[in-house]
């Protein structure tokens, strides 16, 4: 009986610290699952919350704009989020049409076609942020998911070692990196 109470321990503990902290245990589990991957990014998540929120602007005006050059706003704003110039070549012409097709009225069901649009707004980050985005977008290679994708399309694997240490080598020296939206 003893030998088996010694060979729960281990699940006991566990259940313990997902009782106590369920995230926190989770991502220990995970961290020591893949060989410690990840567990920077835990390390340092803690202290983000204690950080002074950025002042973000409100921006009138629409970012993919039919009436302009709607190809090059819709390819600026995918590139603005970090999308693959591959992705873009791949996901631009749908998302121009879907901007077209809300623009002439028949992209939303509920409006009247002779109905004038709502105005569009965008959240603008404060300068200093936008330059860290650029730096970030220029050394973490993995890329990021488009819409409701969880991974890249065309992606290296970010929990790498040699992935990690660069994307978080930037976070360590940038903690106001995890500012942007």
């Amino acid at each position: 009986m003893k030998r088996r109470v010694k060979a729960l321990e281990g699940v006991i503990g566990y259940l313990a610290a997902v009782a106590e902290d369920p995230y926190q245990a989770m991502a220990e589990a995970y961290a020591d699952a893949t060989g410690g991957a990840g567990r920077r990014l835990v390390e340092a998540l803690p202290g983000i919350g204690k950080r002074p929120l950025p002042q973000y602007e409100i921006a009138e005006g629409s970012v993919l704009d039919p009436e302009g050059d709607p190809y090059a706003g819709v390819t600026r704003q995918l590139r603005g989020m970090g999308i693959t110039e591959e992705d873009i070549r791949e996901l631009a012409p749908e998302l121009l049409e879907q901007t077209r097709s809300i623009a002439r009225g028949d992209g939303t069901p509920n409006e009247a076609p002779d109905e004038t649009p709502e105005a569009h707004f965008t959240l603008r980050p404060p300068e200093q942020l936008r330059i860290l985005e650029a730096d970030w977008r220029a050394i973490y290679s993995p890329g990021k998911p488009f819409s409701i994708d969880h991974v890249p399309r065309h992606a290296a694997d970010p929990w790498h070692p040699n992935e990690e240490d660069v994307w978080m080598g930037f976070l360590d020296r940038h903690p106001e990196a995890f500012d942007s939206i």
